[in-house]
């Protein structure tokens, strides 16, 4: 279906604009770029992290070369952040000769909180209720006002007998979930958390939450699939999408996120009940803070049904996986914040992109690591056997390809690029992906190390 009617917000919004792209490798914007100039902006500037994998952009397009943190997705926002508020010189004597007027917008699609980059707005930037839902009371008081009841927590200080002592009292028989207080820096990708069991995992947890955190909230692990559900507030409802798999994996009392799959299907009744729930928090954060834009809920689907660890204020990683055939769809997130009149209506908006995450069933899937391929990128084709996932051999057909490659800065990335055959519609992908990604290991020497899915299937 030709989504015309969101289209014709995104074109509305952009027509004539000058718009500044920063944070990702230029390679990575071609299709965006293409996008803005079919809504009619002017050609944009981008502040690439790097090259990046692939051709760049034709025609040719100003750019400005910059160096990110990409050890870990916090990391890379982070970095992000210091370089918007403290550009080099070259950088702002660029950008100005770009937009000499300043009226240029920029899109970061990070998670940033910062509001401009050298006096310009980043129109997608994250909302400032961001760090009012990030306070756990705030936090526990939205999820009592639309009727949800989550595993019993304390918050304690970052102390080892006190964090024992809470771990004691709230562990049923799975571990405890550890969070480090929202105010000792930007928690992305459960990187921020911690799921503890016994022994050397309390001990070494211990040791990070003194060093990362002033307080910590210990609350009760409950297991099931990690899942999550974007929704975009606009000014008259909220569109919802339907639950999606995160691919979440425990590693000692780590956890490490790996992307998404849109393969995976919960029951029916159970994806009606997420989707009336996210309507609900939508309806909540538009009625209580004035929010625009997107969120997402994430959790974990299981025999007790879907219990919520997060509410987070900005779009899900599934956005991303969308706009591999949506490339305007990064653009969307703009418009409904600053777009006014020129905003879709909620049901347009849900109603054309359900359509789309129906009949696109995909996935994105990539983990982080310190070593760098050598060569630059090396690959490995791959077939989904009877009993693993294994090597293809010479002139076997395959299912899905792992990619190690650079980010452009000081780390790099294996990445599963998943066939249709790899995974069936209603599959979770977590145990494949667990596969794969220790044949890279063992293949590469990538040290990735053992992953264990995070949560245990239905």
């Amino acid at each position: 279906m030709e989504p015309t009617e969101l289209l014709g917000a995104v074109r509305r919004f952009y027509r004539g604009r000058k718009v500044v792209l920063v944070g990702q490798p230029l390679s990575q914007y071609a299709r965006q770029i293409e996008a803005l100039r079919e809504a009619g902006a002017y050609s944009p500037f981008v502040v690439a992290s790097g090259p990046g994998p692939g051709p760049a952009p034709e025609p040719h397009v100003d750019h400005f070369m910059v160096r990110l943190s990409t050890a870990s997705h916090t990391e890379t926002s982070r970095s992000t952040e210091e370089l918007l508020a403290d550009p080099p010189a070259a950088l702002r004597a660029a950008l100005d000769a770009y937009d000499p007027d300043g009226t240029a917008i920029v899109l970061c699609e990070a998670n940033i909180t910062t509001r401009t980059f050298c006096g310009r707005t980043i129109a997608d930037a994250q909302p400032e209720v961001l760090t009012r839902i990030a306070d756990w009371d705030e936090e526990d008081l939205l999820w009592e006002s639309v009727g949800v009841r989550r595993p019993p927590s304390s918050v304690v200080r970052s102390e080892a007998g006190e964090l024992a002592r809470a771990h004691e009292r709230h562990d049923l028989g799975q571990g405890t979930l550890w969070r480090a207080d929202p105010r000792a820096g930007m928690h992305v990708a459960m990187e921020q958390t911690r799921l503890v069991r016994e022994g050397t995992e309390l001990t070494r947890a211990a040791r990070w939450a003194r060093d990362h955190a002033d307080r910590i909230q210990v609350s009760s692990f409950v297991t099931g699939v990690p899942v999550a559900v974007n929704g975009f507030v606009t000014a008259d409802g909220t569109a919802v999408l339907r639950p999606y798999e995160e691919l979440l994996f425990r590693q000692d009392e780590h956890l490490r996120f790996a992307g998404c799959s849109t393969h995976f299907d919960p029951a029916l009744t159970d994806r009606e009940r997420l989707r009336r729930l996210t309507t609900e928090v939508g309806d909540y954060l538009s009625r209580t803070f004035g929010f625009r834009g997107s969120f997402h809920v994430s959790g974990l689907l299981g025999g007790a049904g879907f219990v919520p660890h997060a509410l987070v204020p900005r779009a899900g990683s599934v956005m991303g996986l969308m706009s591999r055939f949506l490339p305007w769809l990064p653009l969307v997130q703009a418009v409904l914040i600053h777009g006014g009149d020129a905003a879709p209506r909620a049901s347009e908006l849900e109603g054309e992109l359900l359509q789309h995450l129906e009949a696109q069933r995909c996935a994105a899937i990539a983990i982080h690591t310190a070593v760098r391929p050598d060569p630059d990128v090396r690959t490995l084709w791959l077939v989904r056997g009877e009993t693993a996932v294994r090597a293809a051999g010479g002139g076997e057909h395959s299912d899905a390809c792992l990619v190690h490659s650079g980010t452009g800065g000081d780390g790099a990335l294996v990445a599963l690029i998943a066939g249709p055959a790899f995974a069936g519609v209603g599959e979770s992908l977590a145990p494949l992906v667990s596969e794969a990604f220790a044949l890279a290991d063992d293949r590469w020497g990538t040290g990735i190390g053992s992953l264990t899915p995070a949560g245990l299937l239905r």
